[in-house]
């Protein structure tokens, strides 16, 4: 990626709660944002929010010269945006030049989605102490649950499908509160087939429940495996790591796998396995020209050398890459998933937690493709911001990057949907100016590709956002951060805020509904809060 010369601005959640605009604030209107709209805010005294606060990174940097020509010409597809879609075009001089700041917003760096597993396993689990803080990452959430808006779909011919909603979303003393929802999706035979390299954890914490889960991981890839894939199996032994050399899959196979598993002895060097694997699908990739995966399976309780891990950062920066996926499958109340956590990190891979035998089952084949496949990699959203409006919170999850430096974007899956959803906040409601949206990603064949194409960006009518209501998905996504701020802190009011937006959203029949998992999640982090006799129930 190239390097940009930028301002950095960190958006902490933190400066939200400052502000007074997330966090249980009362200076809302009903219906507005207050009591947790961010992810994991600390408390209005200062103090951190159970999890920690959240902080992700918007990289600024100045506009392109070019933005100066105006922006009202442009045609968006976006109800109420400029252009000539038949939405209106603003009577307005000052848009010929509305642009101070483009900031460049990433949610993270993996399509990763194991968090609400493993948040689903530990409220399950009776002897859980629901006073401990819950591993949950507010994009990982949106990865497993959201869906493409269903309205406002950007105009042109993209290998992406871009969808964009946005409306007024409350009042504060300090200025309007804009709720922004960008969904970036991509079909599901959008990209190759991989050849895979399982690499299964055999060291002795994996005896039992563990192995039974990655044999369940095993069988589930098998079934959603197309013939002509090729795999590899190896172990982490120290004297015979390899179980099935990289051959074609023709359906056969897994359970003579498995009986070399039960016969491995709980001997292990799990670097030096995870290089025998990496190099063993590099010899792959370089003779069929397609990307190659090293899929790990494990109950979380290594370590990576930093040797193997600048490894696995190479090998996603070749031309063919190997990406690193992994699938953790030990128990949810003593499991770390650290090492995945870094490996896909590095990778750009994907991550996914097994709660049970089940899931192993059932999710993986499921899933199969979203955790193999890549369809567009470091995917952002730029926000071309006018003097009025300023970024508030990002719901995700993006480390701090230096001055100057390039911010990775997340890759996205065949099959799957990236979310990124803003806070803004417009200093003045009767501004006659325009918040401008491009996506950018870097495709298969490694191509820098920007939707809209050219300089400038789609432009988004601020004023028409008052007479905005929000699309079913954008409502969804929106109860989405709330429930992961009331998870990661788990106030009553915060509570309170995500019952209600659950309430508002969950589809007939209930029971039936994705979403009414959350209900239980929050019920059990109710028992954290101040006052656990005062949590609302998420019946609708």
């Amino acid at each position: 990626m190239l390097r940009r010369p930028s301002v950095r601005l960190v958006a902490l959640a933190a400066l939200a709660g400052a502000l007074g605009v997330l966090g249980g604030c009362n200076d809302l209107d009903e219906g507005g944002v207050g009591g947790g709209w961010g992810t994991g805010e600390p408390d209005r005294d200062g103090g951190g929010g159970a999890g920690g606060a959240t902080t992700t990174t918007v990289e600024t940097r100045p506009p392109a010269e070019s933005t100066a020509s105006g922006s009202s010409s442009i045609g968006t597809g976006i109800p109420g945006a400029t252009g000539s879609t038949g939405a209106g075009e603003l009577d307005c001089p000052d848009l010929n030049d509305p642009y101070q700041v483009v900031a460049d917003v990433v949610v993270d760096d993996s399509n990763s989605f194991a968090s609400p597993l493993l948040v689903r396993a530990l409220v399950a689990d009776d002897g859980w102490d629901a006073k401990r803080p819950l591993p949950v990452r507010p994009h990982e959430f949106l990865n497993y649950f959201a869906e493409p808006f269903s309205t406002s779909v950007l105009p042109g011919e993209g290998s992406l499908s871009i969808r964009v909603d946005a409306h007024a979303d409350g009042y504060a003393d300090t200025g309007t509160l804009i709720e922004l929802g960008v969904t970036v999706s991509a079909a599901p035979d959008q990209a190759p087939s991989p050849d895979v390299t399982f690499l299964f954890d055999t060291s002795t914490t994996m005896q039992g429940e563990p192995t039974t889960r990655g044999i369940g991981v095993l069988r589930a890839a098998a079934r959603a495996l197309e013939p002509d894939q090729q795999i590899a199996v190896l172990s982490w032994s120290l004297s015979n790591p390899v179980l099935r050399e990289m051959s074609p899959w023709q359906g056969e196979g897994v359970e003579d796998v498995v009986e070399a598993i039960a016969n491995q002895e709980p001997e292990t060097d799990f670097d030096a396995a995870l290089d025998e694997a990496l190099t063993i699908s590099r010899e792959r990739a370089v003779v069929s020209g397609r990307p190659g995966v090293v899929m790990v399976i494990t109950d979380g309780k290594t370590a990576a050398g930093p040797t193997v891990l600048e490894r696995v950062s190479a090998e996603r920066d070749q031309g063919v890459p190997v990406r690193v996926v992994g699938v953790g499958v030990g128990p949810a109340r003593a499991y770390s998933d650290e090492v995945l956590d870094a490996l896909t990190d590095r990778s750009g891979g994907a991550y996914f937690y097994v709660p049970d035998a089940s899931a192993a089952d059932a999710e993986i084949e499921a899933r199969f493709d979203q955790l193999t496949r890549i369809a567009a990699r470091e995917v952002g959203l730029e926000l071309h911001l006018p003097d009025a409006v300023e970024v508030v919170a990002v719901t995700g999850e993006q480390g701090e990057a230096g001055d100057g430096e390039p911010v990775d974007g997340q890759n996205l899956a065949a099959g799957g949907t990236m979310v990124f959803h803003v806070l803004l906040r417009v200093s003045d409601p009767a501004t006659c100016q325009a918040l401008g949206l491009a996506v950018r990603w870097t495709d298969l064949d490694g191509n820098a590709v920007r939707f809209p194409a050219g300089a400038e960006p789609a432009a988004l009518e601020i004023a028409s956002l008052f007479e905005r209501q929000a699309s079913p998905e954008m409502l969804r996504v929106s109860a989405l951060a709330k429930v992961t701020a009331a998870l990661r802190g788990p106030t009553n009011a915060r509570i309170a805020t995500a019952t209600d937006a659950l309430r508002g959203v969950l589809r007939e029949p209930v029971d039936e509904d994705p979403l009414a998992e959350l209900c239980t999640m929050l019920a059990r982090r109710c028992e954290a809060s101040e006052d656990p006799a005062a949590c609302p129930t998420c019946s609708p």
